[in-house]
Parts: structure tokens; sequence; C-alpha cells
């Protein structure tokens, strides 16, 4: 009888390393070089964003970006290195000029091979990670570097059934589309239902199921997207459930805005208030909204305080799609322009009205001028 086995996998990421900040009162822009942290060689190609910045390091690894004020995230990836981020606070800078030199290091994948109904280890393993070969060990663990982001990952012992833990077709697939949009002239590609199923049972996943994992794997499909889709041009962006700005973890979805939002234009919240059901909770200690127990009756204040707890989870621009459909109760028009006037107040980077039939009522939109 042929087994089954299900193999186990640990990304490790290391965080940036040398911070270095010099006074000047040159033009305000933050520069640095990004070496290997093992060789201390520099890197050619890294991406680096802050907020909507993007560029990357050319051959001596040498980078500049425009310095905003504030906080702010600086995220840098390389295939083949562990993506890095360090956070600046550039509140009460007196230079005018920042130096910020970034360490990355290869991307070290290891894990243990199992059998699937024992657990048993199995020794002699061979794991195939992209353009990387390991074999697992007497205790079953298997270890290797400098693996290619993304890299499909197959298992394979004489006597079981070969296993892979990678779904990289889609993903081509999704990318290729992505791509011929662009082509065809359209200034936006927006990824929606980036996402694993939430809280399910009875379903079985070959990696271990974690919040971190969950994470991983949705970052890493926008990073590789951001790659791809820069160069044509395209703004790219995603939806998120609206429950996301409300809490500090994933919902189970793989989506968590302060990791999807560097590789990202635009992120857009669906914080339609009818979906917020039973969430009272999280009105009040989520949002912060007090005496609303039932969020389609305070629309205004959902959208509003929804956008301000995204905006502290990410310096990615937010622009969130509000509801224009009745849902629950006696939601209408004179709702629908209260989010908008809600998005609006707060300062959005724009807003977008969703109905799953495409019928708007042209009530919801100012006159043309």
């Amino acid at each position: 009888m042929r087994k089954w086995i299900f193999l186990a996998l640990v990304l490790m990421l290391v965080i940036p390393a040398a911070l270095l900040v010099y006074l000047s009162q040159e033009t305000r822009q933050l520069s640095g070089i990004v070496r290997d942290a093992a060789t201390q060689q520099p890197l050619e190609d890294v991406l680096l964003r802050i907020g909507g910045d993007l560029t990357a390091t050319n051959a001596p690894g040498e980078y500049t970006l425009p310095l905003p004020r504030g906080k702010f995230w600086l995220a840098a990836e390389a295939d083949r290195y562990a993506p890095a981020q360090v956070e600046v606070d550039a509140t009460n800078l007196l230079s005018r000029t920042l130096t910020l030199d970034l360490t990355l290091s290869l991307n070290r994948v290891s894990g243990v091979v199992r059998d699937a109904e024992t657990s048993v280890p199995l020794p002699n393993a061979q794991v195939v990670l992209g353009d990387k070969t390991a074999v697992s060990n007497a205790q079953g663990f298997f270890e290797a570097r400098g693996v290619s982001n993304n890299a499909p990952i197959a298992a394979n012992v004489l006597g079981y059934l070969p296993v892979t833990t990678t779904f990289t077709g889609q993903t081509e697939l999704d990318l290729a589309l992505a791509k011929e949009v662009a082509a065809m002239g359209f200034d936006e590609i927006q990824f929606d239902y980036v996402r694993f199923p939430g809280k399910v049972g009875n379903v079985y996943y070959s990696v271990p199921y974690t919040e971190d994992s969950r994470i991983a794997a949705i970052a890493g499909f926008l990073a590789r997207a951001q790659k791809e889709l820069r160069p044509t041009g395209v703004f790219i962006s995603a939806d998120v459930f609206g429950l996301t700005t409300a809490t500090e973890d994933d919902q189970h979805t793989g989506q968590r805005l302060r990791d999807l939002g560097p590789y990202l234009d635009y992120v857009s919240p669906m914080v339609y208030p009818d979906t917020w059901v039973n969430a009272q909770d999280l009105l009040l200690n989520g949002l912060g909204i007090p005496n609303c127990t039932e969020a389609v009756r305070c629309p205004y204040e959902v959208i509003f305080n929804s956008y301000k707890r995204a905006a502290e989870k990410t310096t990615t621009k937010v622009r969130p799609w509000l509801q224009a459909y009745m849902g629950r109760g006696d939601f209408g028009v004179e709702q629908y322009r209260i989010q908008k006037k809600a998005a609006t107040d707060v300062g959005s980077a724009g807003w977008m009205f969703w109905n799953g039939t495409g019928n708007y009522d042209p009530k919801l939109f100012e006159p043309r001028k």
C-alpha cells in the first residue's frame, strides 16, 4: 500500500541589522546601501519601498528615496533573500538626509518530513525547493539556503506518494491575466479574494496552518505581483475584509494590513456595515464607537473609524469599499450617501461603492459638472 507524507516548512526571516544616521542640510531624502549579511557584498535590484514610493538598488547596492515626515516602514525584498522591514521615526528629524544601511540574509527553508498517518520522521527524503535540493537526515530534518522566493517545494520518499506544497500554477495564471489586462491600458489591478477561507472545519493543509504561515502566503503572492507588475506602470491594490481594520490578528484569512500594505499602492477594506453582524465588541473596542450595537444603524461612524484604524496599521493609501445594497434592514440611498460623506470627511484616498448586481442608483453620485 502506498502511503502519504506531508511536509512541514519553516521560513526564517532575518530583520535588517545596521542603522546609521548622519546630519546634513541637503535635500530631504533617505539613502543607503543594501548588502548581503554573510558576505557584506552590495546587492543589486533590491526593491525598497516607503508607502507609495518604490525604487531598486543599483550595481553598488545604493538606493535613494524621498523622505516623508513621521513614522514609516521601509520594506526591502530581493529574490533568494528573506524580505525585511525596518521602522523609521522621522517625526522630529532635524537633518535633511537620513542614511539607512540594510543587510539581507538568504532565505532559509527547513522542516521535517513525516509519515502522514503515524507522524514518524522519514529519513532520506528528497526535498526539491525550486533549483535547490536537500535530503532529510535520520530525524527527517532538512534544510536549504538561498531558496528562490515563491519556489515550488516537493518531497519524494521511496514507497510514498510524492507531495507538493505549492500552488504556483494558479499564481502563474493570475499574474499572466493581470499583465494582459495592464497591456490593454487599464491603470490599476485590484486583487479580490486574496485570502484563506477563514475559520472552517474539515479542511486538511499539508503545512502547519498558522497565522504566520497564512500571512506569509498572502504577502508572498502580493510581493511577487508587485515585482512583476511594476514594470507595466499599473497601480496595484487589493481588497481585504472590513473586520481586519478593527483587529490585530488575521481573522484566519491571512490578511493583516501591516504585512500586506508594503506591496500595495492602495488597500481597500470592505467595510460594509451589513457585514458587521454580532460585532458589538469590535465596534466598541476595535473601532472605538460607543453606543453602536448594530453597524447598519451608525454607518457614518463605522466608515469613519474603520478608516482611522486602517491608517494606523499601514502607511499605504486606504480607499474603502462602501455598501450600495440593501442588506439587512432599511439600508438605502440615504445611508449610502452617509458612508460617502464619512469617507470624504476622514480624508480617505477615494472610495468605491459595491453592489453585486451592478445596479447603482444615480442619486448616489453628484451631478456631472
